[in-house]
């Protein structure tokens, strides 16, 4: 399967990044904490600036990096739920059974049973429509092509999450390990397909809605942006490990995505403990306090800062 795209024109943007140092790294001895304050709002800026990497970054930070955007996403979609009704996506009805490009981020897999039948989903948040597709299959040699199908550029956001079979999943590269992990971006084919289900809380039964089958993941990656607004260069992570916080990979043997049983699920039970009716202000707070225990654990600047910080408190330097 290939796919016939200038996925560079997505990403296409003229406007100039400078270039900052990394202070954080340049005072890794951490000798201005003069309080207990300097060393939060440390640990505070490390997590935003993990969120906020650029396009030459350590790979090692872009896992991190992942990680951390993972945890905002999931608190955030707690938060939109006391906000947000059932959405019917009608938008899509143009496209019904046709062939969309997408981007979405990781959000986690959920078991799901109807008549007596469980279905592995995976939870795709912030699902953005970018264009159409034509899809050309090549019988002889068993395989597809996508072209783009010159249709005005949608980019538009379909939902705030959208769940997706397992078992419709597939790749274009089966040489690769497609790590899917919560907070990674992945961009995929799919086909757009009608169905009923609940749209409204104040609409009794079920009407039509529109979802996402027969995805083909393309790519895997960090999206970097340069001044907040503009989208940057996509940062491929098809390779990198995860470690334990890879949710599925793909099997080339089996042909399918399978479940890593190891998975960590620590902080994700936290972020799942979380009261949906807090503030904004508290949902930020919460999301400090779950990347600073992830951080002093596998952030080895972060742990630096916790001795320099504990150090000085033995010390009675504040």
């Amino acid at each position: 399967m290939s796919l016939e795209i200038p996925l560079g024109s997505f990403l296409k943007d003229k406007i100039m990044k400078k270039k900052k140092k990394n202070l954080m790294r340049k005072h890794a001895q951490f000798q201005g904490f003069k309080s207990e304050m300097d060393f939060e709002v440390f640990i505070r800026d490390r997590a935003d600036h993990l969120e906020d990497l650029g396009t030459k970054a350590r790979m090692y930070d872009y896992f991190l990096g992942t990680v951390i955007r993972g945890f905002d996403h999931l608190l955030r979609l707690k938060e939109e739920h006391n906000q947000s009704k059932p959405k019917s996506r009608l938008f899509l009805a143009e496209a019904d059974g046709q062939y969309v490009y997408c981007r979405a981020i990781v959000g986690g897999t959920r078991t799901f049973y109807k008549n007596g039948k469980e279905t592995e989903r995976l939870l795709l948040l912030d699902p953005t429509y970018k264009i159409s597709l034509l899809k050309v299959e090549n019988p002889e040699e068993k395989s597809a092509t996508f072209y783009d199908a010159g249709q005005i550029r949608k980019d538009k956001v379909i939902d705030n999450h959208i769940w997706v079979d397992i078992t419709e999943m597939s790749v274009f590269n089966a040489d690769k390990r497609y790590p899917l992990t919560i907070g990674a971006e992945i961009g995929f084919t799919a086909k757009v397909y009608s169905y009923k289900g609940k749209t409204t809380h104040d609409v009794r039964g079920k009407q039509v809605k529109f979802g996402l089958k027969e995805i083909a993941i393309n790519e895997i990656g960090y999206q970097t942006y340069i001044q907040k607004y503009y989208i940057g260069k996509f940062v491929g992570l098809l390779n990198l490990d995860f470690r334990d916080f890879e949710l599925l990979t793909w099997d080339k043997a089996q042909e399918c995505f399978v479940k890593n049983e190891n998975q960590n699920q620590k902080y994700y039970d936290l972020i799942g403990r979380v009261n949906e009716n807090l503030t904004e202000i508290e949902f930020d707070e919460e999301f400090y306090q779950v990347s600073s225990k992830f951080l002093f654990e596998f952030d080895p600047l972060a742990r630096k800062a916790l001795e320099a910080y504990s150090r000085k408190k033995r010390n009675g330097e504040f």
